[in-house]
């Protein structure tokens, strides 16, 4: 695609209020890593790219990945960290049901991305002096 092609020539999404503001939360430079990957896989989620339990998974990868692996440092981190990682989740998906309209199919893959990340094994963590768990009950 040339710098001066419309982008709503090749997708039809790409007009839609939800699409815009992901493409903005991806573009965004302020963001982390982890931040653009979610924003990614809402995106694709919505795009029919990959099923509601696919994203909840590849969520919960990167999450795992990123937070609860070797790199536990990132954990104190602001916008990397479990709770910014997890505000910032919880957030994004605030943002895009408000932007999409609610007789809108898409609505339903919301849903059914929460029931599918709810399927998924709690999380726990070793933050330093303190033991997290993130246990699903809580989720909703």
């Amino acid at each position: 695609m040339s710098p001066n092609e419309d982008l709503s020539l090749l997708n039809p999404a790409s007009k839609l209020p939800w699409f815009l503001f992901i493409e903005g939360e991806i573009q965004d430079t302020s963001i982390g890593p982890a931040a653009k990957r979610i924003g990614t896989a809402f995106r694709s989620l919505l795009l029919g790219e990959n099923t509601a339990a696919d994203t909840a998974r590849r969520i919960d990868a990167s999450y795992e990945e990123q937070l609860l692996s070797a790199h536990s440092m990132a954990i104190n981190q602001d916008d990397e960290g479990m709770g910014g990682s997890l505000d910032y989740l919880w957030g994004l998906l605030c943002d895009i049901a408000m932007r999409v309209p609610y007789n809108d199919p898409s609505q339903n893959l919301l849903i059914q991305f929460i029931v599918e990340l709810r399927k998924l094994p709690p999380k726990s963590s070793d933050v330093p002096e303190v033991r997290c768990s993130f246990i699903s009950s809580h989720l909703v």
